[in-house]
């Protein structure tokens, strides 16, 4: 026969022995009673010859191909019940060599510990190596086996064991992290489970701090990761008034609490991991509510308590720096500070926390100024996870209820670098990455179950108390917290991928798209499931060391490390660089690093717009592709945005424009009102006014006679019909949300300045006349005497349909240029009017303004002199210049149209209108076989009425018409999810984040984690510290930093992150890095 040897499960080589398959089946024959003696013949010789089939050319079975084949023909023979009994028999054997294999690997285990051989040693930053230590590695590994084999399917294990992810804190059977609710238990107490000591709510600052440390002890033994408290300050200020304490009573509580919270009583010897949120101010929500002493509600709010929460910070900051006996700073808990608009940066009473940063860089700070995030809708947990309530708004219970009862299930993170390394291109990139992201999906959502359930079980019972609420809201007790993926090694995958780092061009490009893929994936995730899913940049410690081993021992040397050179000059351990960030020693410089960073760490908002639309900018009606090519050569460039914030449209500083490639996302196209026909990505941001309430009408009240549309369309905007008042509010829609009938808001504001110009109203309404109804020739005569005397001498020629037109231009030119003029009758009914003038000073006038001699061209367009001579005053008459000359005024309708040859002309007057406020249409059309372009004006009444400086109509008919017409939306008549030939769309972020205007034939608005700062010296200063950290939140959109000044270097543990005299870790004697 073609089979001689047998591969057994350890890998070892041995002769076969037919033998083996006799007497297995003869056992599971009995097993069953049967009376069959012969069986064990039988089916032996018949697994035999598919055998001989199967390696007829030679070769080595496996034993699990030899079983497989026997309970095949036990099936196929009719032995249903022996072969039933025969797969119990080979599960009886795998477990008891499961046993035997723990057994063995238990001493393993207990090995690396000791000898600290195993990667999972050093996964967590905060664990000591100890008797705690072991202890709870031991348990790890079994709780980790536990997951991977009795819970996890096969593919989420051996996923994770090979390496493509990693499933973290497998350790735990327990949730990632937990933001819990400070208000609950000053209400409440600590308490919660029978049989377990309870205390009532604190009445004092030292009992109030004392149950806090209890509360994250006995927390933090339910889950993995931080336990997180928000406004603590706000919260707990108000017990120094009551407790009528003075300012050393006040540190010395703090010294309390600052000491014990730090004592690794966390099972493994751990300091429990704690995150605290200090508002510093008072937040709006807070003020009036009314202070919880005792678990009673005072007569006093928390609005009242301001110089309580100064001391309260002022004792945390001096505290944290002081450190404890051997002036050690403390770890935990880390603060987090919200850098606001208006932030106090030179409050002295804030002095001790910027000393705080300078010495040790121990705070994080939340950009809420230059950043997609709100104080209200962010809540910081661990390391770099960041949470958005937005999300948990949706949920309902609004940010007082459920929001602070949020956290993350669990963590799965994937291996960027293999994926850089294995894929041939950027398609088969993103679709190994969505693989991973799909398993990582399946697994979490296998925990939350799984956790779902261990909870109403009573696993975790203070938990299961604190978090009663959302259970009585969902039905669930984990419903808020967030399913979390994060990615490690984005740097190397690009360089094993196109041998670019992240800090090139072309690497963060390409990262940019990857975050991109993984944001949308994420989305539609949380739209299958219901339950939150978001993207963490992970504090991967050992997960990055777990990652590039293995990789090195399946890849070897192709596969690029972080530390490469390294591997290969001294065999170092192989590493990856966390998540995206940059790889280590690329700069010094930290605003380099920012720049590098600033748009990967804050890529999680935006859409885009395919070519051919165009964006209104200080340098004119630009395409947005032509701003995307030449955005290098057009800085400074500005936007005209929208500020929903003070509801006003401004010019907005362009910061960056992009192309990007949207063949992964649905495009969008929305037609509307006003020939509106424009196609964007499916999650391109539009502003849309939203009716209050059922009805949904355009119209709007005046405040006065000269008023057509009220100041604030979000709260003041109404109308008076059938005795209601008609409110409206402007909201945010993706593309994807867009509905008939919605109503995507333009500009109303006139953005011209209100300034002196030199050209007044009458002199810019006769440049606009003359586009049309202008020519500049030689002067013409039948006298041989008059043309001698004026030979080469300009003659100005004006014409008009009505006799009153030609009349005003003559008084403008009387009165403004003294010239005088003749005026031609027309002598046919289809002839015009004709001035002729021949005065100097009008031809100069003429030239100086963009003019020239001769029969107009078929391109011609408002100078660029004339544009800048454009006030809120003068813009309405230039605009009603245009249709006097060659405008059809609908007087029934009360609208206008303007047409032109000139696609350029007609261009330069959308872009006049847009800026002046003034709704329009632009159009195209065929006329004898000519082609031309036209601008609609709706609202034509209301163009006359402000050029002639007129008070506008009273009658209530006429008024709502003209209303309706000048209503700065258009209406949404059909979104379609469409296919596009070209799927490189374009996209302008601006300084402030505002949408801009931009669209074809009318214009509409549509759109525009923690980053580690390591100097590498000491602050020199208070001041300087305050600056820097200004500088970040005002210059990039950073949501989430941290400040590290300088290092000290520890002859045992190397690098240590601040000032120390003395390693925190061993107590050897550190240097500082300057003395290094």
């Amino acid at each position: 026969m073609g089979v001689k040897y047998v591969k057994k499960r350890n890998g070892k080589k041995v002769d076969f022995n037919a033998d083996k398959i006799k007497t297995a089946v003869i056992k599971a024959a009995e097993a069953v009673e049967s009376s069959n003696d012969k069986i064990g013949d039988e089916i032996c010789s018949e697994v035999i010859s598919y055998l001989k089939i199967f390696f007829k050319d030679g070769g080595i079975v496996e034993v699990e191909q030899i079983q497989d084949l026997v309970e095949k023909v036990l099936i196929e023979k009719g032995y249903a019940d022996v072969a039933k009994a025969y797969i119990l028999y080979r599960e009886k054997h795998a477990k008891l060599r499961d046993t035997k294999k723990l057994f063995a690997d238990a001493v393993n285990i207990m090995d690396n510990y000791l000898d600290r051989s195993d990667w999972k040693v050093n996964e967590n930053s905060n664990m000591s190596y100890s008797l705690q230590g072991l202890n709870n590695f031991i348990a790890s590994e079994v709780t980790g086996q536990y997951w991977l084999q009795q819970i996890y399917n096969d593919e989420v294990a051996n996923l994770h064991s090979s390496g493509d992810l990693h499933i973290h804190d497998l350790g735990n059977l327990s949730v990632y992290c937990c933001g819990w609710d400070l208000e609950d238990l000053l209400r409440t107490g600590f308490r919660g489970v029978p049989t377990k000591v309870e205390s009532t709510p604190p009445k004092h600052l030292k009992t109030a701090l004392g149950q806090i440390v209890n509360f994250y002890y006995t927390l933090q033994g339910e889950a993995a990761g931080a336990m997180a408290f928000s406004n603590f300050d706000t919260y707990l200020a108000p017990f120094i008034a009551y407790d009528n304490l003075n300012y050393e009573e006040v540190k010395q509580s703090m010294q309390e609490f600052l000491f014990n919270i730090n004592v690794p009583t966390r099972v493994g010897f751990q300091t429990p991991f704690t995150n605290i949120t200090m508002d510093l101010k008072v937040p709006n929500y807070l003020k009036e509510q009314a202070v919880i002493i005792g678990g009673e509600y005072k007569s006093k709010t928390y609005g009242e308590f301001q110089e309580e929460m100064d001391e309260f910070n002022r004792a945390f900051a001096e505290v944290m720096m002081e450190g404890d006996a051997k002036g050690r700073m403390f770890s935990f808990p880390i603060p987090t500070y919200n850098i606001t608009d208006d932030f106090e940066w030179d409050n002295p009473v804030l002095d001790p926390v910027w000393e705080m940063t300078a010495k040790f860089g121990i705070p994080y700070f939340s950009n809420f100024i230059n950043s997609d995030m709100n104080p209200e809708d962010a809540r910081s947990m661990c390391c770099r996870l960041r949470l958005d309530n937005e999300e948990l708004r949706k949920r309902g219970g609004g940010l007082f209820g459920a929001n602070p009862m949020t956290g993350s299930i669990g963590v799965v993170t994937l291996n960027m670098a293999r994926i850089g390394y294995l894929a041939a291109d950027k398609a088969e990139f993103i679709q190994r990455v969505y693989k991973l992201m799909d398993v990582a999906k399946e697994s979490l959502e296998i925990k939350r179950k799984v956790l779902e359930n261990l909870t109403d079980q009573g696993l975790y019972p203070y938990s299961k108390f604190y978090l009663r609420d959302v259970k009585k809201r969902f039905d669930e007790y984990w419903k808020n917290h967030f399913n979390t993926i994060g990615l490690n090694g984005m740097n190397e995958a690009l360089l094993n991928f196109m041998d670019k780092d992240i800090a090139s061009k072309e690497g963060q490009k390409f990262a940019l798209e990857v975050m991109d893929a993984m944001r949308d994936k994420l989305q539609q995730y949380q739209e299958e499931t219901d339950n939150l899913y978001n993207l963490e940049a992970t504090p991967a410690e050992g997960t990055a060391y777990r990652f590039a081993r293995l990789d090195k021992e399946k890849y070897g040397e192709n596969i690029i490390s972080a530390n490469e050179e390294r591997v290969i000059n001294e065999g170092a351990d192989p590493y990856y660089t966390n998540s995206t960030q940059l790889p280590v020693n690329l700069t010094d410089d930290i605003f380099t690093a920012l720049e590098l960073q600033d748009e990967l760490q804050s890529k999680y908002t935006g859409g885009c717009i395919e070519k051919g639309n165009k964006v209104l900018t200080d340098k004119g009606l630009m395409k947005i592709e032509d701003i995307v090519e030449n955005y290098e050569q057009l800085k400074p460039i500005m936007a005209l945005s929208y500020n929903s914030d003070f509801d006003k449209a401004e010019w907005d500083l362009i910061t960056d424009a992009v192309s990007i490639d949207v063949s992964r996302h649905h495009k969008i196209r929305i037609k509307a009102e006003k020939g509106l026909d424009i196609t964007t990505s499916d999650w391109h941001p539009f502003f849309v006014m939203e009716p209050v309430g059922e009805e949904k009408i355009a119209l709007v009240n005046p405040k006065s006679k000269n008023e057509l549309f009220g100041e604030n369309i979000a709260g003041e905007v109404f109308i008076q019909r059938k005795n209601k008042e008609q409110k409206y509010r402007v909201i945010e829609k993706r593309a994807d949300q867009l509905e008939k009938g919605d109503y995507i808001l333009q500009n109303q504001h006139n953005l011209y300045p209100d300034i002196y110009s030199q050209l007044n109203k009458d002199l810019i309404w006769l440049l606009g006349y003359f586009y049309d109804q202008g020519l500049i020739s030689l002067y013409k005569t039948t006298s041989q005497n008059e043309a001698k005397s004026r030979a080469n001498k300009e003659q100005v020629n004006i014409f008009a349909d009505d006799k009153k037109t030609i009349l005003k231009v003559v008084k403008i030119i009387e009165e403004y240029f003294e010239a005088d003029s003749k005026i031609i009758s027309p002598c046919r009914e289809n002839e015009k009017y004709q001035l002729i003038s021949t005065n100097q000073a009008l031809s100069k006038f003429l030239f100086n303004y963009g003019f020239n001699k001769g029969e107009k061209r078929g391109d011609q367009k408002i100078s660029q002199k004339i544009k800048e001579q454009l006030t809120q005053k003068n813009v309405y008459s230039l605009l009603l210049a245009l249709i006097d000359s060659s405008g059809e005024v609908d007087s029934i309708k009360g609208s206008a149209e303007y047409k032109s040859c000139s696609e350029k002309m007609i261009d330069d007057i959308l872009e006049i209108s847009a800026i002046a406020g003034v709704m329009v249409q632009k159009r195209a059309g065929k006329e004898e076989n000519q082609k031309y372009y036209s601008i609609v004006f709706p609202n034509f009444d209301f163009i006359e009425s402000r050029a002639k400086n007129e008070e506008l109509v009273k009658e209530k008919r006429r008024l709502a018409q003209k209303i309706k017409r000048q209503l700065p939306v258009v209406m949404v008549e059909e979104s379609t999810k469409i296919e596009v030939e070209d799927n490189q769309f374009y996209d302008l972020t601006t300084q402030l984040n505002h949408n801009y205007l931009a669209g074809n034939n009318t214009l509409v608005f549509i759109h525009n984690t923690v980053m580690h700062g390591f100097l590498g010296e000491k602050m020199p200063s208070i001041k300087s510290t305050k600056k820097l950290v200004k500088r970040i939140a005002e210059n990039f959109q950073l949501p989430y930093y941290t400040i590290t000044p300088t290092f000290s270097i520890c002859p045992v543990h190397g690098y240590l992150a601040g000032e120390h005299y003395y390693c925190p870790k061993c107590e050897a004697e550190s240097e500082s890095e300057q003395e290094a």
